[in-house]
């Protein structure tokens, strides 16, 4: 995390950056089969992204949920 990074802006990267990394894959699952090649084990590989993705999505939704019950808190800022 970058020093100026917020917890909530490095979880909003994660699940940017996660986003892209599955496109990516499923684009290279499309090519190989599209070649005729094997994908069982990137199809494995993508199960496995596609859960750490969720798991991003729910610490975000924790992350923006910490961050609104702040600025309720503290409502002058």
């Amino acid at each position: 995390m970058a020093d100026d990074e917020t917890n909530l802006e490095q979880a909003r990267r994660h699940v940017r950056e996660a986003t892209s990394r599955l496109a990516e894959q499923r684009t290279r699952i499309a090519e190989l089969e599209r070649d005729g090649h094997e994908a069982t084990r990137s199809r494995e590989l993508l199960v496995t992204m596609e859960d750490s993705f969720r798991l991003m999505q729910e610490h975000l939704e924790v992350e923006e949920q910490e961050a609104r019950q702040a600025a309720a808190a503290s409502p002058g800022t």
